[in-house]
């Protein structure tokens, strides 16, 4: 009974696990997808009444203007060659 324990233990419990993680990250993966699939074909079907897709439409064009906006400042603020960086008015220091 010992070998056979030693045997599981050291030879099958080390090729065995790795299968076993695989086999439920891709049945995980799958249960996964199918929920997605689901709650977008549900959300799909919400979206085409008349008012909630339209209010949908219109904070879209808001947030993506916003972010877009925000996106557009944050790069001139924090661009190395940039007007309003730290660095940009200072003087080269010499050796």
């Amino acid at each position: 009974m010992v070998l056979a324990d030693s045997i599981v233990e050291n030879v099958l419990q080390p090729l065995l696990t790795p299968v076993i993680t695989l086999v439920l990250f891709f049945l995980f993966y799958a249960l996964l997808r199918l929920l997605v699939s689901m709650l977008v074909t549900v959300l799909g079907l919400v979206n085409k009444l008349p008012v909630i897709g339209t209010v949908n439409r219109g904070l879209g064009w808001l947030v993506g203007g916003y972010a877009s906006t925000a996106g557009c400042l944050f790069g001139a603020v924090h661009h190395p060659v940039g007007p309003y960086h730290r660095d940009y008015r200072r003087q080269p220091e010499c050796a």
